[in-house]
């Protein structure tokens, strides 16, 4: 018999049950793959994560990830859900300014800074951007946590802009308008960036997810993030949403995979310049994920990417793995 703690953590957000949820496992050594798979199909939440030792000296931990019906390399959320779990358990110790870790996956080794402020005070405070955590004895704040990225794969797709207008169920205007390209990013995974001309043509959006979902095979990427700099609100540099139909998610309400490659994507056409900024994610306009990136040029062809942001427990459950291979959840 087997148990596990799993923690469904919010991410990009600091009020339980908003952002974007994943379920993180920090202990699972010892479990196999299928094993892995069978819990994250029973909780049924769209992406899971399993912590365990390294196979490399180069990392202090291993994620492996899963939706309910497969394993895949890598998401940003994900992650992030991964790295709060383990700051709040006392798994990673947190001082003050910036705590680097390593994180093995199966698209490589990812540095991870949890970006931390000390302090009793900081209880007495909340909001979109602190929240308040006690790492190993230490009271303080984690100010965001933020993933480096390297991404230098860019391609044109082989598809008309009028046959993925009419997928997403818009007019081939909303994107003609913007003047900029639809392209293909691989951050990890082949993600189809498209920009849209105004947020109420986003929010308003009800692409066709089985066409979506036959285009993407069909043009080899895995998911579809749509943008507008029309943003809702005003601190922020774009809006946008993330569809996955191909990797069995509709819709995704918070990507950091997608922040990223959407923020590389804008410094690439000029949209941007080299900056720290915080994007809005998801279809419903009260609970929007709050996404941070840092984008910087190079001198090479890589564009450098930290993506990130907050996060929240809202839920704890035991699962046990029985001698039957039943699952109980409790």
């Amino acid at each position: 018999m087997k148990e596990l703690i799993l923690k469904q953590i919010d991410v990009f957000s600091t009020a339980p049950f908003c952002g974007n949820p994943a379920l993180v496992a920090t202990g699972a050594e010892g479990l196999s793959p299928e094993e892995m798979q069978r819990v994250a199909a029973e909780m049924n939440i769209l992406e899971s994560t399993y912590v365990t030792r390294p196979h490399t000296s180069d990392a202090d931990f291993r994620v492996k990830f899963f939706t309910p019906s497969n394993e895949y390399d890598f998401s940003g959320h994900a992650m992030i859900a991964t790295c709060f779990a383990l700051a709040e358990e006392g798994m990673v110790t947190l001082a003050e300014g910036v705590t680097t870790k390593s994180f093995e996956t199966n698209a490589g080794v990812m540095p991870v800074d949890f970006h931390f402020e000390e302090g009793d005070d900081c209880y007495g405070t909340s909001g979109p951007d602190s929240m308040p955590l006690n790492s190993a004895g230490t009271p303080g704040a984690l100010k965001k946590i933020m993933i480096h990225r390297s991404i230098d794969r860019f391609r044109a797709v082989d598809t008309t802009v009028s046959e993925i207008a009419s997928t997403l169920g818009i007019p081939e205007s909303d994107i003609t308008m913007t003047g900029l390209p639809v392209e293909i990013v691989f951050n990890g995974v082949y993600q189809l960036v498209i920009p849209v001309y105004s947020s109420g043509t986003l929010a308003s959006m009800c692409p066709d997810l089985i066409k979506l979902k036959l285009l993407n095979l069909k043009m080899g990427v895995q998911t579809t993030d749509i943008f507008t700099t029309d943003a809702l609100n005003e601190d922020c540099i774009c809006y946008s949403r993330h569809f996955s139909p191909a990797m069995g998610m509709w819709e995704d309400l918070g990507s950091g995979a997608g922040g990223a490659s959407i923020a590389a994507y804008m410094l690439r056409h000029g949209v941007i310049t080299s900056q720290a900024a915080v994007m809005e994610q998801g279809p419903e306009a009260d609970k929007l994920s709050r996404v941070h990136v840092d984008v910087r040029e190079t001198n090479g062809e890589a564009i450098a990417v930290q993506v990130g942001g907050l996060a929240v427990t809202s839920m704890t459950r035991t699962a046990t793995i029985q001698d039957n291979n039943e699952i109980v959840v409790v």
